[in-house]
């Protein structure tokens, strides 16, 4: 590579990078707005009382102050779609993060593998994720595999000329 085409590189790198960061940002504010609603106390704080007088006089001290409450796993409402993946050993890793990470075969969804997810090399590099390997769902269309989506985030780590997904 030439100087200007390594500037290019970093270039392009820092603007994902910057995307990368602006959509982390808007799903951690679209998280919290949905872990409010699902605790639906009204005043926003998520701690399941009104914030209205029932009676007490003064704070109450529960010992919980002390202890932040854990967020529920934001991933736990999401999938991972797998779309035309065509080798094994990747198959096998990406079922070997997604254990890492907590998603089940439930949220794993491989729309028209061109590889069997049954292979010994696919196996041998889902460690302790052959269950999402040999569960994962099977789709068609990239429409059926995120039908029930609200939200759906792309990304490719490959150019392909001429192919739209709308």
């Amino acid at each position: 590579l030439c100087c200007k085409q390594a500037f290019q590189l970093r270039l392009e790198a820092r603007r994902q990078l910057e995307r990368g960061l602006v959509l982390e940002d808007q799903i951690r504010i679209m998280a919290e707005k949905n872990l409010q609603q699902d605790h639906g106390d009204g005043d926003g704080d998520g701690d399941g009382d009104d914030d209205h007088d029932h009676g007490h006089h003064g704070h109450q001290p529960t010992g919980e102050e002390n202890h932040p409450k854990l967020a529920p796993n934001i991933l736990d409402k999401c999938v991972v779609v797998l779309v035309r993946t065509s080798g094994p050993v990747n198959l096998g890793q990406i079922c070997r993060t997604c254990h890492n990470m907590g998603i089940s075969q439930e949220q794993l969804r491989l729309v028209e593998p061109q590889c069997d997810p049954d292979t010994s090399d696919a196996r041998k590099f889902a460690v302790k994720s052959k269950d999402i390997l040999l569960g994962a769902t099977i789709h068609d269309s990239l429409e059926a595999a995120i039908s029930d989506c609200d939200i759906v985030i792309g990304t490719c780590g490959r150019t392909v000329k001429g192919t739209v997904v709308k």
